[in-house]
């Protein structure tokens, strides 16, 4: 949260002691003590100062209605998970723009989706969002078409979810599949002696990947815990893999040469399958080669998504939507730092609808805005510099400020390099002008 800002200040300094003891030329460690409580304290000093964090977090802000746009508080702006705004009823999630903010591309389909049985949504229980879905042995969703996208032919893909497994012993069924017919599919499923499996069956030959260990299953789907799973598919490299929580648990020696992945007929998701299933994405690239970190926050629509399913909805419901390509609800501009209400053809500064002109037309109700309740919009985003971004003007600066500490020369009137001969700057009003030059340049005004 924003609103406590003054307890964040100097708890997570982006100088590191490396960086500290190498500017300084300092080899022992006797000082680092005093030196990690100094880091502290400059830091902390210098996010006074600019007025805001230096270092990326996530961040909640709760903005009043009845405008067009809210200026979230910490720059810069690098993504919005999620915007929520009260309908006077119910709290509803915005349709998402692209992960960079601009309005989603429409240049493909959709996935229609079906329930089948008592297939349905579930309010209580989720990953991410307001519910899942939800399943039992005889349920399943199915989509009559499979869109262009996904006929991925010989290029990469990624297909991944979270799920949540409530049977005792876990069975054999199917987590995400494309058909033509009984002897042309791709299954990626569970599989009761190896956790994950996944199956390409060409003209009745099929090849499978696995993972090695068989005990995989007493080790992993711990029953009522979410999990993160994933199949991943590079063809350069001739090589599938199979991701538990972000950990490689498929064969690495297994070469997978299959190479047309087409198929035409249908798509099922959660055939067999006992539990809930919540975010499932797919890619036309290969997201995962290696051992990563399991998402934390719901998936969001960027270049390589084909299709991207929430399940939210309202609780006991049969119907979602892949919204991949959907006409987005809000822009961002992460320079600014602004967040726009939209309907799809609105630009982040209010270009109102239309779709035969690329001016702004003339309206009587203007350019729509968030609805007119007290704190009703909450948004949900990550700000500031990731550790590896982190302006080198800004690093320098404030390794200048803990030298000046680490010297004690703060208390004297001024200071100066060794070997200069210049006039010395005062330190009575702050900061020397060489920093404050800096400094000014991140401040928030």
């Amino acid at each position: 949260m924003v609103d406590r800002l003054e307890e964040n200040m100097g708890k997570y300094p982006f100088i590191t002691l490396t960086q500290v003891k190498d500017y300084l030329s300092i080899s022992s460690t006797t000082a680092d003590a005093r030196l990690a409580n100094i880091i502290s304290y400059a830091t902390g000093m210098v996010e006074h100062y600019i007025g805001q964090e230096v270092l990326a977090n996530d961040y909640v802000e709760v903005f009043d209605g009845g405008k067009s746009s809210v200026m979230i508080s910490r720059l810069p702006l690098s993504n919005v998970y999620q915007v929520t705004e009260f309908d006077g009823t119910q709290d509803k999630i915005l349709a998402d723009p692209s992960t960079i903010g601009r309005p989603n591309s429409t240049d493909s389909d959709e996935m229609s989706i079906i329930f089948k049985n008592d297939a349905h949504i579930n309010g209580k229980i989720k990953k991410f969002g307001q519910s899942s879905l939800e399943l039992d042995k005889d349920d399943f969703l199915v989509s009559g078409n499979v869109p262009e996208q996904l006929k991925f032919e010989e290029g990469d893909f990624t297909i991944e979810m979270f799920i949540r497994v409530d049977v005792p012993t876990i069975q054999d069924n199917v987590l995400f599949a494309i058909n033509t017919d009984a002897s042309n599919y791709m299954q990626f499923r569970l599989s009761n002696a190896n956790g994950l499996a996944f199956e390409s069956n060409i003209s009745g030959t099929s090849t499978i990947v696995t993972a090695p260990n068989v005990l995989i299953e007493a080790q992993q789907f711990a029953k009522r815990r979410w999990a993160h799973v994933a199949v991943s598919r590079k063809l350069d490299d001739e090589k599938l893999y199979l991701f538990y929580n972000g950990n490689v648990i498929s064969n690495a020696s297994n070469v997978y040469a299959v190479s047309n992945h087409t198929f035409t007929s249908n798509i099922e998701i959660g055939t067999n399958f006992q539990g809930y299933i919540d975010e499932v994405r797919v890619s036309d690239t290969a997201r995962y080669t290696a051992n990563f970190t399991t998402p934390t926050k719901r998936f969001r629509p960027d270049q390589d998504t084909v299709t991207l399913i929430h399940f939210d909805g309202k609780n006991g419901t049969t119907e979602a939507n892949d919204v991949h390509n959907a006409v987005n609800d809000y822009n961002f501009s992460r320079d600014m730092g602004e967040v726009t209400r939209d309907t799809g053809s609105v630009g982040v500064r209010g270009n109102y609808p239309t779709v035969s002109h690329n001016y702004p037309s003339m309206t009587l109700s203007g350019p729509p805005g968030f609805m007119p309740f007290p704190s009703g919009v909450k948004i949900e985003y990550r700000a500031g510099y990731e550790s590896s971004d982190i302006p080198q003007d800004l690093q320098m600066a404030t390794l200048d400020v803990i030298k000046l500490i680490y010297k004690q020369d703060q208390e004297k009137k001024g200071f100066s390099f060794e070997g200069e001969r210049s006039e010395k700057n005062s330190l009575s009003g702050g900061f020397p002008q060489h920093i404050r030059r800096t400094l000014d340049l991140y401040r928030i005004q």
